[in-house]
């Protein structure tokens, strides 16, 4: 068709019609754009659809299983590619397997991909709440556990020798706890054990010890079935406030998290305040982000005597010797606790945690 003369910039414009529409219309499908004469006059109309929900989900979906039935009977499985199926099991997202391994998430994600059309199926269900093995994932990973624990006893045995154990440990924990080990015993842990290499991580109580020679550091937090857990010392807490501050005239600050909402600082925290006592002003989730928060005047708050007698601008406000005491455990994957650098670290631990967290 031919369109009058003034009509043939607004005719070449209806190429760029698709685009307008999706900005317009973001949850709809653009199905057409057409030029329509109405009483003498040219409108440009544009004619759109509902998209499917998960429109992008469900193609993505079927790209994998496609890939996955293209490699089927080619199968050529890769070792790194099944550490970061068992990372994932092991820390229930992809996020925290990817944290656990030291790779980043896009990474693990391509590995996880990659194993799943070497096997020839999917190996786990995604979804927001994290990633949840399917029936041959958790085959797979039961499989792939048992090679990281042969490998890890082959290691551990044959690499033993004069300098003492050999390999990786990590060790998880509150971040404030594992930045007061880092200043204090692991200098001279790894001076002593030169062929043990360690991986501080700061992760929530809820993750569980790794089956790969991990050792974790938790308050109140009692051993699931068939891991090992042994109680390694009490952590005194105390009120402190800054120097020169009425703590009459201060709010407070205290520990929160959803995962420990109940804890016994939280506890200490609500007796303490009564009914009639200034609002809470500031929570965290650590205790040296309270401690600056304390520091700082921003309020008065319940922290480990370790750090608050460590500060000179602190000061306590109560005459007891302290206001609530913590109880720190240790736990360990069942199948590595008897390795030798697992051992070690526990060694470390037991004899020195009371100077680094009880005699300050």
């Amino acid at each position: 068709m031919v369109f009058p003369g003034p009509l043939a910039r607004r005719v070449a414009q209806s190429d760029a019609g698709h685009h307008h529409a999706n900005r317009a219309y973001p949850q709809r499908q653009v199905i057409a754009v057409r030029w329509v004469k109405n009483h003498c006059r040219w409108y440009l109309h544009t004619y759109v659809g509902i998209r499917k929900p998960n429109f992008r989900m469900k193609k993505a979906q079927e790209c994998r299983k496609i890939r996955i039935q293209e490699s089927k009977g080619q199968m050529g499985l890769n070792w790194n590619d099944l550490k970061v199926a068992l990372a994932i099991a092991e820390a229930g997202s992809l996020s925290r397997g990817a944290s656990v391994l030291g790779i980043d998430q896009s990474t693990a994600g391509r590995r996880l991909s990659t194993l799943e059309a070497d096997i020839g199926t999917i190996l786990f269900t995604r979804s927001k709440t994290g990633f949840a093995p399917t029936q041959a994932g958790r085959e797979v990973i039961e499989r792939a556990r048992e090679v990281a624990l042969r490998i890890d006893r082959l290691t551990d045995d044959l690499s033993e020798d004069a300098n003492g154990p050999v390999g990786s440990v990590r060790l998880i924990g509150n971040g404030w706890m594992l930045e007061r080990l880092a200043e204090t015993i692991v200098p001279d842990f790894l001076d002593a054990h030169p062929l043990i290499d360690l991986r501080l991580m700061s992760f929530e109580p809820r993750t569980p010890p790794l089956s790969d020679a991990t050792v974790a550091l938790w308050f109140e937090m009692p051993p699931r079935t068939g891991e090992f857990s042994i109680k390694l010392g009490k952590v005194p807490y105390a009120l402190y406030v800054k120097k020169g501050l009425d703590p009459d005239d201060l709010g407070w600050v205290s520990f929160f998290s959803d995962d420990t909402s109940r804890s016994a600082p939280v506890r200490a925290w609500e007796k303490m305040r009564g009914s009639g006592d200034r609002r809470l002003r500031l929570t965290a989730t650590d205790a040296r982000m309270l401690l600056s928060a304390v520091r700082s005047g921003i309020g008065k708050g319940i922290l480990p005597m370790c750090l608050g007698e460590a500060d000179p601008t602190l000061e306590r406000v109560t005459d007891t010797p302290h206001d609530i005491v913590r109880t720190a455990n240790l736990h360990a994957h069942p199948d590595t606790v008897q390795t030798h650098r697992v051992q070690a670290v526990i060694k470390c631990l037991r004899e020195s945690f009371a100077d680094v967290f009880t005699n300050f």
